[in-house]
């Protein structure tokens, strides 16, 4: 899935060029995974509002996010899988990683109604995909200058970071949606006085804001704007 699903079709994804800024790679020592926790489904809705005229919120989607702590190859796991409700369509994700550093392992995701089904196996700098539809299956093989995190884990990412203010590294990105490499940055700004840090992702098309509880690591607050034409969005969870 790429970056646009996860927030609701704001955007769309980029290509961008190997930065000098540091680049975050799975398996770094930088992240920290003792938070996660399995987890039988949170739910959340997506609101969006203009930039101008109507501002009045309109929810676009629904999510449910469930964590399955397993076993891959004899090391700790987590399957992540996604339940995303747009309309009459549900993007359905399966996505297995190491805790350790966060390492994506394999993925396969669909959209319901329908038959297509896509499957990714990922191996350090190397990513290949198989994408079945009612015309048959391609497939298609990258190998990347750096090792490669997926837009499904980018929340756990942004959880898992070092909560220090002015803490900032490029995230290497590969994009479900698109079958593309992004190389986008995430900053840790400011801690609040409530004890809640706040984090700002952003890539050609969007900048996110994160409220991360730093005790918890829970996230408390995520919006999104669009580059383009200011619009936003944020996710409520619901309870």
């Amino acid at each position: 899935m790429s970056s646009c699903v996860a927030t609701a079709l704001l955007c769309t994804a980029f290509t961008t060029p190997l930065p000098a800024q540091p680049v975050l790679a799975p398996s770094s020592h930088d992240i920290t995974t003792s938070h996660i926790r399995a987890d039988t489904g949170r739910e959340y809705r997506y609101l969006s509002r203009a930039a101008t005229g109507d501002t009045t919120e309109k929810e676009r989607g629904r999510s449910r996010v469930t964590q399955q702590l397993v076993q891959h190859e004899g090391a700790p796991a987590l399957l992540l899988i996604t339940d995303l409700t747009f309309g009459a369509r549900t993007f359905v994700d399966s996505a297995l990683m190491l805790l350790s550093g966060l390492t994506p392992v394999r993925e396969v995701s669909y959209i319901r109604p329908g038959t297509h089904v896509t499957r990714w196996e990922y191996a350090g700098v190397h990513v290949s995909g198989t994408f079945v539809t009612d015309s048959g299956t391609r497939k298609t093989q990258h190998t990347f200058d750096v090792p490669v995190f997926h837009f499904q884990e980018l929340d756990l990412l942004i959880q898992s970071l070092p909560l220090t203010v002015g803490y900032e590294r490029i995230l290497p990105l590969y994009s479900e949606g698109t079958d593309v490499l992004e190389m986008d940055s995430v900053r840790v700004e400011a801690r609040e006085s409530s004890g809640v840090w706040r984090v700002r992702f952003a890539d050609q098309a969007i900048i996110s804001t994160y409220r991360i509880d730093g005790k918890t690591r829970e996230i408390v607050g995520f919006d999104v704007v669009s580059r383009a034409n200011g619009s936003r969005q944020r996710r409520v969870a619901i309870h």
